[in-house]
């Protein structure tokens, strides 16, 4: 039996389009596209199938797993602190090798990297920094 190798795309809100989402829809395709099976994680449960209206992406043929079975467009700080845990049970679950998140809250999963997992902190840039002249 061939085990397969994964990755995690954590975000901590999917559920309407964006930047963040937009970086991570590509992510996941990327890491799909180097071996690394996408598992998406998140907190509140979401439609992937929107990914392919909103970016022609499609991300609908991942697993996904939150730790809310509802969308709720509320709680953002709630929302960073707890996203790393639907990350914790698919670490425990499948071969995990890689790990993309945009959100420092990650510290309860910094173990794992005994294990190999590779973590990568994607740090967003404001695009307004860069065609505003103020800053």
């Amino acid at each position: 039996m061939i085990k397969t190798a994964h990755s995690i795309v954590a975000h901590r809100y999917w559920g309407s389009p964006g930047g963040g989402q937009l970086v991570y829809a590509s992510a996941a395709v990327a890491l799909d596209s180097v071996g690394l099976e996408p598992i998406l994680t998140g907190t509140f449960k979401f439609d992937p199938g929107r990914y392919v209206d909103w970016y022609g992406i499609d991300i609908s043929r991942f697993r996904v797993y939150t730790l809310m079975p509802v969308n709720i467009k509320a709680f953002g700080l709630w929302t960073r602190l707890y996203m790393w845990r639907p990350a914790k049970k698919v670490l425990g679950n499948y071969d995990v090798r890689a790990f993309f998140i945009d959100d420092e809250t990650y510290k309860p999963l910094v173990k794992y990297r005994s294990r190999g997992l590779r973590i990568v902190e994607y740090i967003h840039f404001p695009f307004e920094v860069v065609v505003d002249p103020r800053f």
